[in-house]
């Protein structure tokens, strides 16, 4: 387990994270993008990165070049700083911040890794926040889920528990702690294993020099299916897209 480890260096290592197996979750012609890209990040993932560093790596902030981006994305991480259940603010104060636990060719980088109570949590930025569950589906943060509980599970040999936080980037700036029960975060751990699989399979259709017009797709249709079952809401039962929650839980 290691906690102190910068970005650039975690994903230059080539092991496989959750960002390498959502692209293949999604075929082969996402994965070949993903491997071959050269795009910049964009305005929404460095926003996400810099609320990241603001709230778990503040050291990491001078890294951020100053910008009209920057300042602005500022602004909100201080108005989502003073809106900050104290739920939320003893899980961050409590937590071992960007954990990376490598087992053979996988890895994960844990935003908030509590060790003691065997869980999870992954913070998420989203403008977005009365769709949340559409956000986890069609982003696939559940596959991530599952992929990050196996490293964990596997790495410690009990299971975890995981959980999302996500940040309203648009006013009022609220937060919700999205409590993934059990039978979903199964669920999770099944598609994350499958697209592993596919994962290692396109890495050789890689390295190989395929093309994404003569790759097979394999599982790609099971992957992308949404399943909606019930989430919880910080012990509250919410069905479907999850409607806001309560004031004392934004």
């Amino acid at each position: 387990m290691i906690t102190a480890e910068p970005n650039d260096v975690y994903h230059a290592n080539g092991c496989i994270g959750s960002s390498k197996v959502k692209a293949a979750a999604k075929g082969y012609d996402c994965f070949y993008d993903y491997m071959t890209s050269k795009k910049k990040p964009t305005d929404a993932m460095r926003r996400g990165s810099y609320l990241d560093a603001y709230f778990t790596e503040p050291h990491e902030l001078e890294n951020f070049k100053p910008c009209q981006l920057v300042t602005t994305t500022e602004e909100i991480a201080k108005k989502l700083d003073q809106r900050m259940p104290q739920s939320v603010r003893k899980i961050i104060d409590e937590c071992e911040k960007q954990v990376v636990i490598r087992i053979g060719d996988r890895q994960a980088k844990f935003d908030l890794f509590d060790l003691k109570r065997r869980v999870i949590y992954d913070l998420k930025t989203t403008t977005q926040f009365d769709r949340i569950q559409y956000v986890l589906q069609d982003m696939l943060y559940d596959i991530q889920a599952g992929h990050y509980k196996g490293i964990a599970d596997e790495e410690f040999g009990e299971p975890f528990d995981f959980k999302f936080i996500f940040l309203d980037m648009a006013s009022p700036h609220r937060w919700k702690i999205v409590d993934l029960p059990g039978d979903y975060l199964w669920q999770c751990t099944q598609r994350a294993e499958k697209a592993l699989c596919q994962t290692r399979a396109f890495i050789h259709e890689f390295e190989d020099g395929r093309l994404p017009a003569f790759s097979h797709n394999y599982i790609v249709q099971e992957l992308i299916t949404p399943q909606f079952l019930p989430l919880t809401l910080e012990g509250r039962h919410e069905n479907h897209f999850l409607p806001d929650a309560p004031d004392d839980f934004i």
